[in-house]
């Protein structure tokens, strides 16, 4: 028997968002056992390649994939996010690590690749 909750969030009650989250948290937890279980679990469940979505044609944040070239998947596209976000980093779990506000911030962006998919590659300029 599994039992899964929500003891280790903080939210009230009243709202639900402790339901909300504790029942999203069990997801994770089955499928993740569920591999393990059957032998395909990976090392790490945050390995793999993940995915960064840059909402601004013009590319901004573009240096970053060859800085974590392998490790993240550059996108970019004119839309208009409803959102009002810039760009989102989102790991091989599905999960955003990093998401930019109406600017684009290279250097917040550059931190949480570093924390999720380790330190950049050195690129050289000639």
């Amino acid at each position: 028997m599994l039992l899964a909750g929500d003891a280790a969030h903080t939210h009230s009650p009243l709202g639900g968002q402790g339901l909300n989250l504790g029942l999203g948290d069990a997801m994770n937890l089955g499928w993740k056992l569920a591999a393990t279980i059957r032998g395909g679990a990976p090392d790490s469940y945050v390995a793999g390649e993940g995915l960064f979505l840059d909402f601004d044609a013009r590319q901004p944040l573009r240096p970053l994939e060859s800085r974590w070239s392998g490790r993240i998947t550059y996108v970019a596209s004119d839309v208009k996010d409803l959102l009002g976000l810039s760009a989102v980093l989102v790991r091989p779990d599905g999960f955003v690590a990093w998401a930019g506000q109406t600017t684009p911030d290279y250097e917040g962006a550059a931190q949480a690749a570093s924390r999720w998919f380790g330190e950049p590659v050195e690129v050289q300029i000639s």
